[in-house]
This record gives structure tokens, sequence and C-alpha cells, in this order.
């Protein structure tokens, strides 16, 4: 993951100054705590975000919503839907571009 973090540097900067900055910036050097107010704040509109996503992960609400699907497909489909909303509200909300050619 860290050489995908890296690699995405490379697309983002368009000049090398610009490019050592970035990259001694993601790595820590020059700064001067572990974590500054725009972390913290990042950290805390996302904490529910990453706390559904640990626990969408766990296999047993896999295997409970592979038997919903199957015993009751509307609820399924229902699931999903409010999942997308979500999703798509999410990302208006935080104003987030998804592409990766957006910006060019």
């Amino acid at each position: 993951m860290v050489a995908v973090m890296i690699g995405w540097v490379f697309f983002s900067q368009t000049n090398f100054s610009a490019l050592g900055h970035y990259l001694g910036a993601l790595f820590g050097i020059g700064a001067s705590c572990f974590a500054d107010t725009t972390a913290l704040y990042y950290l805390k509109t996302g904490l529910i975000l990453f706390i559904i996503s640990i626990l969408a992960c766990r296999p047993g609400l896999y295997r409970r919503f592979r038997r919903l699907i199957q015993q009751k497909p509307a609820a399924a489909l229902l699931i999903n839907l409010i999942l997308l909303a979500l999703s798509v509200a999410y990302m208006v909300y935080n104003s987030y571009t998804p592409f990766l050619y957006a910006k060019f």
C-alpha cells in the first residue's frame, strides 16, 4: 500500500521540487508533531465511515447478508440502495473527486 501511495504522488505533482516536498511530508519530514489540527479534523469526520468499514469487513456480517439475499431479495436490494445513497451523500459532503484525471 505504501508503494501505491508513493506512486500516486508522481501523478499529482507537476515539478520535482513539489514532488520532493510532498514525499517528505508523506513520511513526516519537517513535521512538528504526530498529528496536527487538520489531521485530527479528518480523523474526526471520517471516524464513522472507518467504523462502518471495519464492521462491514467482518465475515459474520457477510454470511448474514448472503442468507438475507437468499431469503428476502427485496430487503437485500433495499439495503444496497441505502448504502449507495449514503456513499453518494458522503462523497458530495466531502466534495471528493473519485476520478484520477479530474484534475487534468
